[in-house]
């Protein structure tokens, strides 16, 4: 027959309604096609299906068409006939495919129709999307396009969004079991000419306000209502009072997901909380799970999510953070204890779990998947409890009883801090000793004063260790100036004694932003040390105000000097032609939208002088605000290049030797925007001399196109810093380094070296009793590790129980699998030396009973960082249960002793105060939990020193190796969980304090560990801002 706008020859690809609508009738049903046209969608059906197929047509010439092929076909006008006397009934499926929209009263007919149905029958629904971003898109300009075909079809009389959709499904006795959505760009639309680039964002604006905007047509799969009447009730005032959750697995990667391999609960609106729990029987095997929460834009609160056997024993705990959205228009919030908070701005929210059961723990099991959450709250809402909160503090701010109440609660807070912090105090004196406080207290007085001093003591008892560090900034800030000017005093002092070096500053511009280079040159002229040269290149600028401002400088100061290029050339090669106007023994690098501190240089002056072949210098830096605010410090480590490696920490200011810079040939050409981490990355080749001031001297402008206020508004340069990183590991490591992979967030990476396949790993686990913890432990080995070149040993010390010789007996007959038995004392540094008589590796692993391993690449990961010729001891991520952070390497001397930085916080990547737990990086030590080791070197370290008894060697040793000149790091890419001191008790034996005493120095207490920061709590685990 002659084709019109309702005619089609076939179904199309997946994301095509009729295909969507296909996919939900299994082989073999019995269907009726409501407006069934000419049979397209009945002829795939009938073909491909083998169903039997029934129609209800308007058009008699389609009807006569689709009759060739359905087994009946009724001729009848739906807005006016009764045609369920024409129909067998008992259909498996009756299908409504852009049908509802040309109804006068689609609910009257979807109520009539259902009762043809088969007892177990569904309906399906297409209906168009009238909140289509191409609607409103034509709205926005005042318009409402009808045309022949399309979502403003003119025959069109009911128009629908989700909700009023799934309103009309309900209202008819009917239950929505999932609704799929029908996605199309705009631009492949019939709005395609209502966006342009010019409206684009006001439009994006105006479309963020809506839901489901991408969606160009619903289809929904609907069962009858018998079974959710009963839950309901008597209630006749709402159409939900239950909402499902669903949970997918996938079978096949590359499958995705679908009804067949999904679980439902339906949960009531007025509980509070929710435990959803999933049963899947172990022969369904899956790769991932997918969770849907709900079917609506909402927010809610995950708590947990647990894995756990028939009999509720825990097998697994999912580690929040890894969880991923699988809608762009979803969020997620990390909170301190691990809680997420999850936004979902469209409908159809869905959670990403790295799960799988083919193989370890959870393998040929029956699981019990359990959901702790909140109930969800509408979207909508958001703004109007945070409103609410809002409203509710400020009344209590302006009640008068507040206002008369002030002076006596700041009696009440100032005695509670003093309390708090006294105990603290107390605490810290204790474990530091009477003898080291004098000491300490002299030194502060000597280096700030009494009058600081007595401030620094005052504020401490005034600020709780436990406020936030934003505050805490701001508090250092105040004090800055009585800090720096004692400190800017010795300083003058020492220089003025000297010859003056003189410094030039690189200063590259291009159409820069009038206020912020003014400001900048000014901070250059205000400092205090007055031996500098400014020295600018203008990239041919287009913007006349440039040159005049520069002329202007040029003329007031004799020290300013600038050159304009012919053609603009990029940020490298203009530094390049500002480096031809530098005469200073070092230059220092300027962006020409920042601030430099007015004492940065004499701060560099003194370190030049102290030794004028020191090749490279850099400070610390904080953020200013668009109103001029001091904001988020990053207090750095001392020279770190693993930490370099992963990101480029260094930042600004950088300060280099001429002579270095002109034995690196300069900036290269072709890696703008990351120009400045290439040069530090060459510099580091040939460097001897690095120098690391912890001061706050730079201050990084934030605004829209700087990557200090917006990380995506450069993102050619993460590109560019991946290939300097590539180049200068290629020459820092040319047998070993294999590539670089992306970090896990923008502008940071991951270097991978090689591993000859010949390499063999022994794997050292000390052990008395706790079997089931050792089983864990080798099962996960076993299941997790993709390096498979390894041996296990067991050293036994004392067990005693029955069950661990059963097990042992049993480990030992494995290939690779040994079990050495010691009944001496437990001595953790005997135990283990005496691991490694038995072992055959070129690398050891020396890792406690106690832990299970999360990442699968983690042996290769360790091992191969541990191999590099100036690697001593690595370790990695060690995380609790609950997924927070146990070990990210070890600070000597924090709590007096050593402890591990970033313990009990939440595994995300941040920067500020101080790094990245998420990024690899020089430490001083690691924990004994999970070291790694070449063999060569723990025997040229002598081992482990057996005069520690149970805690203390594992740090010993890796200070030994930093003193002899090896590097020993902590790698965030390989993670495992560490289940701390389940093994044995938490006693540390007098002997032990009295070694870590004597061996942790000079760190302790003389000085501060390198890869660390003076400007940070050692007190507190958590980097916080000293103040």
């Amino acid at each position: 027959m002659q084709d019109n706008k309702y005619s089609r020859e076939k179904l199309g690809d997946q994301q095509d309604s009729l295909q969507l609508v296909s996919s939900f009738v299994p082989e073999n049903s019995k269907v009726l096609d409501v407006g069934c046209y000419d049979g397209a969608l009945g002829y795939h059906l009938i073909t491909e299906k083998k169903c039997i197929v029934d129609g209800i047509e308007l058009d008699p010439k389609a009807a006569k068409e689709a009759s060739k092929h359905y087994n009946k076909v009724v001729v009848a006008n739906l807005n006016i006939d009764d045609v369920t006397t024409d129909l067998d009934g008992g259909y498996d499926y009756i299908i409504f495919a852009d049908v509802l929209e040309h109804l006068l009263e689609p609910q009257l007919l979807l109520s009539k129709l259902k009762e043809l149905l088969s007892e177990n029958g569904k309906v399906i629904i297409s209906v168009p999307n009238i909140g289509y971003q191409g609607v409103l898109a034509s709205l926005s300009e005042g318009d409402f396009p009808y045309s022949e075909t399309g979502i403003l079809d003119r025959t069109h009389l009911r128009f629908f969004t989700r909700k009023t959709l799934k309103e009309l499904i309900v209202q008819s006795g009917l239950y929505p079991n999932d609704i799929k959505n029908v996605i199309l760009p705009v631009v492949d639309s019939e709005f395609n000419h209502y966006i342009s680039k010019d409206k684009i964002e006001e439009q994006n604006n105006y479309l963020n306000t809506f839901p489901d905007t991408e969606v160009y047509q619903f289809v929904a799969l609907c069962e009858k209502t018998k079974s959710v009447e009963k839950s309901i009730g008597s209630s006749k005032n709402k159409l939900y009072q239950r909402f499902k959750s669903k949970l997918y697995w996938s079978i096949d990667d590359s499958e995705g997901y679908n009804e067949a391999n999904s679980l439902t609960i339906y949960n009531n609106y007025d509980s509070e909380s929710l435990s959803i729990v999933y049963e899947i029987d172990k022969e369904i095997k899956f790769t991932q799970l997918r969770f849907d929460p709900c079917e609506e834009s909402s927010f809610f609160y995950l708590y947990r999510i647990t894995i756990k056997s028939e009999q509720d024993e825990i097998l697994f705990i999912q580690d929040l953070n890894e969880i991923k959205c699988a809608q762009d228009y979803m969020k997620k919030y990390v909170f301190d204890n691990g809680t997420l908070a999850i936004t979902s701005k469209g409908s159809d929210p869905g959670l990403l779990l790295d799960i799988n059961n083919t193989s370890g723990s959870l393998n040929d099991k029956n699981l019990k998947i359990v959901i702790d959450m909140s109930n969800i709250q509408s979207y909508k809402n958001i703004d109007a409890l945070l409103s609410e909160a809002f409203s509710s503090y400020r009344q209590i701010l302006d009640s008068n009883s507040w206002k008369i109440t002030k002076p006596i609660r700041k009696l009440i807070s100032l005695k509670n801090r003093v309390l708090k912090n006294s105990r603290e105090v107390i605490c810290k004196v204790r474990s530091l000793g009477y003898g080291h406080l004098i000491k300490k207290l002299l030194v502060t007085i000597k280096t700030y004063g009494i009058i600081l001093t007595i401030k620094k003591v005052y504020t401490a008892l005034r600020h709780p260790i436990n406020t936030n560090n934003e505050e805490r900034y701001e508090q250092y800030v105040e004090n800055e100036q009585y800090l720096f000017s004692r400190e800017t005093s010795n300083v003058e002092d020492f220089i003025y004694k000297s010859d003056f070096p003189l410094i030039s500053i690189l200063l590259p511009v291009y159409n820069s932003n009038k206020e912020f280079l003014e400001s900048c040159i000014e901070s250059v002229i205000a400092q205090s040390y007055t031996s500098w040269e400014l020295c600018i290149c203008d990239d041919a600028s287009t913007e006349s105000i440039v040159q005049e401002i520069l002329n202007n400088y040029s003329l007031k100061d004799s020290r300013i000097k600038f050159v304009i290029s012919e053609e603009n050339g990029h940020i490298s090669n203009a530094t390049n032609q500002a480096l031809k106007l530098a005469n200073g023994s070092h230059v220092v690098l300027l962006d020409h939208d920042d601030l430099l501190h007015k004492d940065a240089l004499l701060y560099i002056a003194k370190e030049i002088l102290n030794d004028t072949k020191v090749d490279l210098i850099y400070t610390d830096e904080d953020h200013v605000s668009i109103e001029g605010k001091r904001k988020l410090p990053f207090f750095k480590p001392d020279w770190s290049p693993v930490l370099l490696y992963s990101q480029n920490y260094i930042g600004h200011i950088v300060c280099l030797s001429k002579t270095i810079i002109s034995e690196i040939n300069g900036f290269t050409v072709g890696l703008e925007g990351a120009q400045d981490y290439d040069l530090l990355l060459k510099a580091s080749l040939h460097a001897k001399n690095i120098v690391h001031i912890p001061r706050v001297l730079y201050h990084w402008r934030e605004h829209e196109q700087s990557t200090a206020m917006n990380a995506q508004s450069k993102p050619y340069a993460h590109e560019a810093g991946k290939k300097a990183l590539n180049s200068h590991l290629t020459k820092k490591y040319p047998k070993q380094f294999s590539h670089i992979e992306d970090g896990d967030n923008l502008f940071t990476y991951k270097p991978r070296f090689k591993i000859d396949s010949s390499i063999m790993v022994s794997i050292i686990v000390p052990i008395r009793d706790k079997v089931e913890l050792l089983k864990n432990l080798v099962e996960s080995i076993k299941d997790k590790s993709t390096w498979l070149n390894y041996e296990i040993i067991i050293v036994d010390n004392g067990s005693i129980e029955e069950s661990t010789a059963i097990y042992l007996d049993s480990f030992s007959k494995a290939p690779n699998h040994k079990v050495v038995r010691d009944n001496s004392d437990f001595n953790w540094s005997k135990v283990n030396n005496i691991g490694v008589t038995q072992a055959a590796g070129d690398v050891f692993v020396f890792l406690n009973n106690d832990t299970l391993v999360l990442s699968e690449d983690w042996l290769e990961t360790l091992v191969s960082w541990a191999l590099l010729p100036d690697m001593a001891v690595v370790g990695p991520q060690l995380r609790y249960e609950d997924g927070t952070i146990q070990h990210a390497g070890i600070v000597v001397g924090m709590g007096g002793w050593a402890d591990h930085v970033f313990k009990a916080e939440s595994a995300i990547h941040s920067v500020g105060p101080f790094v990245s737990p998420m990024l690899n990086r020089n430490v001083l030590a690691v924990t004994g939990a999970c070291q790694v080791i070449e063999k060569s070197k723990f025997e040229e370290l002598g081992g482990y020193d057996e005069a520690f008894i149970i805690c203390g060697s594992d740090i010993e040793l890796c200070l030994r190796a930093f003193k002899k000149g090896y590097s020993n790091a902590y790698i965030a890419d390989a993670i495992l969980y560490h289940l701390e001191s389940k093994s044995r008790s938490s006693f540390v034996p007098d002997n032990d304090f009295s070694m870590s005493k004597e061996k942790y120095e000079p760190f302790r207490t003389q000085c501060l560990d390198p890869f660390y920061n003076k400007n940070l709590e050692l007190m507190r685990s958590t980097p916080t801002v000293k103040l």
